[in-house]
């Protein structure tokens, strides 16, 4: 018996492996209790930040980071709107992080991109809460954890539509091409 995450794991194990498991089932992860504890807490206590867009997660190369940050530089420039763009979670690859930090330098977006790192579950809940939408261009996702504790505070979503996230988070999102800049910025604003 094999237990997938999502029914696209499912399928991309049958892809790889080249042939059907004989007994499978989807076992979807879940999110802590005080997490949904904290969004309810946090509610009507919290004031949202208008225009701050959140992004969670471990920041690798596949994560499709460049696409949101040149979707900003889209939202401030073409839109006019004063978008900021609060990235949250650790960046295991040195190099990608210099990209990245090479991207927002030359875009001039210094002041509208920031970098908060690896933070507590305390801290993290208040971003959610403050933030008024979700968004995660990754090109590959088994799950994705973060997108569903977005919704837990009432974020909506915009993410790639390549991998777990659209079957995950369903009807509370907008699922775009991992790479669509301008759909993001538009999406976004």
């Amino acid at each position: 018996m094999m237990f997938f995450l999502s029914e696209y794991m499912c399928q991309i194990y049958r892809k790889n492996a080249g042939f059907h498991e004989r007994a499978s089932e989807v076992a979807y992860a879940g999110i802590k209790e005080d997490t949904f504890k904290a969004a309810e807490r946090m509610r009507t206590k919290i004031v949202k930040k208008s225009f701050q867009v959140i992004v969670v997660s471990v920041m690798a190369p596949h994560k499709g980071i460049e696409t949101l940050i040149k979707s900003v530089y889209h939202i401030k420039k073409l839109y006019k709107i004063p978008v900021q763009l609060l990235v949250v979670g650790p960046w295991p690859d040195k190099l990608y992080k210099n990209k990245i930090n090479q991207l927002v330098v030359k875009l001039n977006l210094k002041d509208v991109v920031e970098f908060k790192g690896y933070t507590s579950r305390e801290e993290l809940n208040l971003h959610y809460a403050e933030s008024r939408l979700f968004c995660l261009m990754s090109r590959s996702e088994s799950f994705g954890i973060p997108s569903v504790e977005a919704q837990a505070f009432g974020l909506p979503v915009v993410s790639s539509n390549c991998c777990a996230i659209p079957e995950v988070c369903g009807n509370g999102g907008i699922y775009l091409e991992p790479n669509d800049v301008q759909g993001v910025a538009l999406e976004i604003s």
